[in-house]
């Protein structure tokens, strides 16, 4: 496999670099989807290693204990609600729906069948209370495996850091100050005590309520070493799927793009290695989406200007996720620049013909055909023809007329 050498100056162990970048780039699109900044279960996965190793967790378990924390809420991104964005009471039918989130992402990382043994259960024991008053299956006392309840700590106390639209972030004290009021509830009573020591001794962790921090949780301190060439593929089609995972209209764009982005690049003459690269920008074109509120992504009238500049904000959540993980930044920019059009008249940056890569004129026109053919709640489906009708109406002004021409020879051997 090609697709990690020789773009952007990637340095690779193959398969191995690729699919723990591909999990880093889960664990980012989960983080946007909550309204977290990029780095939240990071952070949570520091706070969880520094507990575990107090607590007497086995190291052979620190890296199942690192992924569940990172990717904790993935199954949230099949909720759909705007829990998220939205001031005031969630309506108890939503609430409902959430506490479904941890099966849900449990069943997906079993699936996916990549990730180190016991992580799937960790993330669906993430909300068990010591109690029996947590969910989704009411355990209680030692029936919950202690890396679940420190990930159920470092969980709650790294959220409640955060402004969430229906309430404010606490200061590093009242949060440490409710996880003390957990023991016996929340958490089992050592875990509160363990973490009173760890607060009082690491400045660290209070310094977890800076936006800006950034704690030394490598990425290469827990790589996924047994990953072969077809984790890295089963890795590359769930980012696609997670990242239309949150709006219902975009089921499948991901990768019905990556598709047709590989066959055009065939036909544009490409080598094998810029062909496996203009498929995996577009599995990760979107997945900024995820921090778009669904109420705009399925809004059928005009948007407003605010909607709007929200919905062009995606290419920028995506393209931080990207240049945050050091084997995939030189996809960061395909990435930004994937609507951008060459008169000048796309967004974000409004570069014109030579300053846009291959890569992201590239996928400017798949984006496009697939949106049109597919349908969106604000246009009416098109056949494929008028698609590229309209397609090759533009090449004039938005498209590279190069890789348009080459839609029209891909296309039979695409199925919309």
């Amino acid at each position: 496999m090609t697709l990690f050498k020789g773009f952007g100056g990637i340095p690779s162990r193959s398969a191995v670099d690729a699919a723990t970048a591909l999990a880093h780039v889960l664990a980012s699109v989960a983080d946007i989807a909550e309204g977290h900044r990029v780095g939240h279960g990071r952070r949570i996965a520091w706070l969880a290693l520094r507990l575990a190793s107090l607590c007497g967790v086995e190291p052979a378990e620190y890296a199942t204990l690192y992924y569940a924390a990172l990717l904790h809420d993935i199954g949230e991104l099949w909720i759909h609600t705007e829990i998220f964005h939205r001031s005031g009471p969630t309506p108890r039918s939503e609430s409902i729906g959430l506490r479904e989130h941890p099966v849900i992402g449990a069943d997906f990382l079993d699936r996916s069948n990549v990730f180190p043994a016991g992580v799937a259960e960790l993330v669906r024991w993430h909300h068990e209370w010591w109690d029996g008053t947590g969910y989704p299956d009411q355990l209680r006392w030692t029936q919950i495996p202690p890396a679940a309840q420190l990930l159920r700590l470092a969980d709650t106390f790294v959220s409640s850091l955060s402004d969430r639209p229906n309430r404010r972030a606490l200061p590093p004290e009242e949060a440490f100050q409710e996880i003390v009021s957990g023991a016996g509830r929340e958490l089992g009573p050592q875990f509160p005590r363990m973490f009173s020591l760890l607060f009082q001794a690491d400045p660290e962790v209070a310094a977890l309520a800076d936006p800006q921090s950034d704690p030394s949780v490598a990425f290469a301190a827990f790589p996924l070493e047994r990953a072969t060439t077809e984790d890295v593929e089963t890795l590359m089609l769930a980012v696609a799927d997670c990242a239309d995972a949150r709006h219902s209209v975009l089921s499948g764009h991901s990768r019905r793009t990556a598709d047709l982005a590989a066959r055009i690049a065939e036909r544009c003459g490409w080598d094998d290695g810029e062909v496996d690269r203009a498929r995996l920008v577009g599995y990760v074109h979107d997945i900024g989406m995820a921090a778009v509120p669904s109420a705009i992504v399925s809004k059928t009238d005009r948007l407003t200007s605010l909607e709007r500049a929200a919905m062009q904000r995606h290419v920028l959540h995506g393209s931080e996720i990207l240049r945050r993980i050091p084997e995939l930044e030189g996809y960061a920019d395909p990435v930004r620049h994937h609507h951008e059009r060459i008169d000048g008249s796309g967004y974000p940056d409004a570069l014109t013909s030579a300053a846009i890569s291959p890569l992201a004129r590239l996928i400017a026109v798949c984006d496009a055909y697939d949106a049109m053919t597919t349908g969106r709640p604000y246009r009416t489906t098109l056949e494929p023809d008028e698609a590229l009708a309209r397609i090759e109406r533009d090449a004039a002004f938005a498209f590279d007329p190069t890789i348009v021409r080459a839609l029209a020879t891909a296309l039979p051997a695409v199925t919309p």
